[in-house]
């Protein structure tokens, strides 16, 4: 059965022009789990186009040199320097390195200087990393359309539903407290006024913090936004209405970090990514988990797509490693000390890390169909709370931020073996 369409997006152009469809039917499936998953997109990706995807595909690979050869220039230019002034690797020899990466492993230059591909350590295991572009809309859709039931992906879809959910199965979740949708508003408890305090604005389904906004409660029925925009509680709600014929949002209290975490979070709120995966046995462990913190003042969210940074948590113990972006600009740096507040980073130890590891897997338990989730859990006062679950992982800032693979690791293991056996259920 196709995929689903899709409006083009970046995605599409990605796999038209790389050339991975091709490239990684020639991967040895004897070297590993990240080579069955390459080589499983690859029969997902055709078993499931259409013509003109097919033909869009083919027809990438007539541009394929000259987008590569383009888009290596531009990111040399953009990240060069700042890579020779770290490692003292010319830009000629990264130029070379992106075009060696993108015709042997199908690697688009931007995740070259992501994953650090500039040493030749990283790139010699550029085959064992998952890339965005294989996982959305392929080995998670079959992954889904195999082993999911739509009850559980509605849930995780809508943050409004992932709520309820939650909290039918007592777990630890803020808590969506109004659901705005094509210019209405329903309160959760049946009320019909916002409560008074303050209030945090999302998007009910998508990610990224796209259109998220901060509302705080100023008094005597005024609430305030982060530019010092003041409404009435009755304002507040007819700009909820407004922003709802567009797309729907839901409203949840605004939290707080626990204290301990105040120098790190930007006055955002910053939230936990825990990864788990149901192993081929059956059984549900935590693989990884980073803290997400934002990088400049007044920021209200901590995405990394946004600009925000990452840092590596030691599962055994919650102590953070080094933080640091996305990797594709002129100033991505890896950051011992916030760069804010100047708190240091590297060696700090989160509160409630047990706690927070013991909620990821009951949440997983839960959602027990799914084969991997993401996690984003806040760190509060008293407890961890769930605040959403990601049914299709951004990996990208796990192997960024932990600078390694997960091919073959226990995700890779996790994704081939599920790809691979059959469903009984």
């Amino acid at each position: 059965m196709p995929l689903k369409k899709h409006h083009f997006k970046g995605v599409d152009v990605l796999r038209a022009l790389n050339g991975a469809t091709f490239i990684w039917l020639r991967l040895d499936p004897r070297r590993g789990p990240a080579h069955d998953i390459h080589r499983a997109f690859c029969r997902i990706y055709w078993q499931t186009s259409d013509f003109i995807d097919r033909t869009r595909i083919v027809a990438g690979l007539f541009f394929l040199l000259p987008a590569l050869l383009i888009t290596a220039g531009v990111y040399t230019w953009r990240c060069g320097q700042r890579v020779y002034r770290q490692t003292g690797i010319r830009a000629w020899r990264q130029f070379l390195g992106q075009i060696d990466a993108g015709l042997r492993f199908a690697v688009p230059p931007p995740w070259y200087y992501m994953f650090e591909f500039y040493f030749p350590t990283h790139r010699m295991r550029a085959s064992e990393y998952l890339y965005f572009f294989e996982l959305k809309r392929a080995v998670y859709h079959e992954l889904r359309r195999r082993w999911s039931q739509q009850t559980t992906l509605d849930a995780l879809s809508d943050k409004a539903l992932f709520s309820r959910h939650c909290a039918r199965h007592g777990l630890a979740v803020v808590p969506v407290v109004a659901v705005a949708e094509k210019g209405y508003v329903t309160m959760e408890n049946g009320g019909d006024t916002l409560p008074n305090h303050d209030l945090f604005f999302k998007p009910r389904k998508g990610a990224g913090g796209r259109d998220a906004s901060c509302w705080y409660y100023a008094g005597a029925g005024f609430f305030q936004s982060a530019d010092a925009k003041q409404l009435t509680a009755t304002q507040l709600l007819d700009n909820l209405r407004a922003l709802s014929r567009e797309s729907d949002f839901i409203v949840r209290p605004l939290v707080t970090n626990h204290p301990a975490l105040s120098e790190l979070n930007a006055g955002a709120l910053s939230t936990v990514r825990v990864m788990t995966c149901r192993t081929e046995s059956g059984a549900v462990v935590c693989t990884h988990a980073l803290l997400r913190m934002a990088s400049t003042k007044g920021s209200p969210v901590d995405n990394f797509h946004k600009g925000g940074l990452a840092a590596a948590i030691e599962l055994d113990n919650g102590v953070l490693g080094e933080a640091t972006d996305i990797g594709w600009s002129a100033g991505s740096a890896w950051h011992t000390h916030h760069p804010v507040s100047g708190a240091a980073i590297v060696g700090f130890r989160l509160p409630l890390w047990e706690e927070t590891l013991a909620l990821a897997r009951q949440a997983h338990d839960a959602f027990d169909d799914q084969i991997l989730v993401g996690w984003d859990i806040a760190i509060l006062a008293d407890r961890p709370a769930l605040v959403e679950g990601n049914k299709g992982p951004d990996l990208d800032i796990i192997q960024r931020v932990y600078r390694e693979p997960v091919g073959n690791g226990q995700i890779g293991r996790s994704l081939a073996y599920y790809l691979s056996c059959p469903n009984y259920a």
